[in-house]
């Protein structure tokens, strides 16, 4: 059987690192399984709610890694979506009046988009929208997800600021 783990030196620490790649399609059934999943037990508002407790969860996460920092900017924002958790080839971000719309190009977990949008299964758990929501909300934004409209490029998310 092939080693799954391999140990590293970074920095003068050592690192235990997994030696296969989890696959999108894993990644992608995950996501979409808890979205289903929220959907069946819970209220939009409790979505909502829930959709902010994992933002700040998954962004604690990544502050810890060293991935991510408190009151990022828009173009930090974008590295982070893009090269450092590579989930989009290109995010452009853009306000208007009280709206926030992000285009995100080519995203990564295309699987998982295509089925929640062709199920119509409400997007409660999103890695972009919870990355956003939690960038913006340490800005003293709150943002709303108003719409999710698949695009020839991708996805573009549309965001409501409370």
């Amino acid at each position: 059987m092939e080693d799954l783990y391999e140990l590293v030196v970074e920095d003068g620490k050592w690192l235990m690192r997994m030696g296969k790649v989890v696959s999108q399609a894993f990644i992608s059934s995950v996501l979409f399984g808890v979205n289903k999943g929220l959907n069946m037990v819970m209220t939009v508002k409790g979505g909502s709610i829930i959709c902010r407790c994992i933002a700040k969860g998954m962004f604690e996460f990544l502050e810890s890694r060293g991935l991510a920092r408190p009151n990022m900017t828009d173009e930090e924002l974008r590295d982070l979506l893009i090269n450092k958790l590579g989930l989009a080839e290109d995010v452009e971000i853009a306000e208007k009046d009280e709206k926030l719309f992000v285009k995100v190009f080519h995203p990564t977990l295309t699987d998982f988009l295509e089925e929640i949008m062709k199920k119509e299964v409400p997007l409660v758990m999103c890695p972009y929208i919870a990355t956003l929501i939690e960038v913006y909300s340490q800005r003293g934004v709150n943002l709303a997800l108003h719409d999710a409209i698949q695009r020839e490029y991708g996805i573009e998310l549309v965001f409501v600021k409370k």
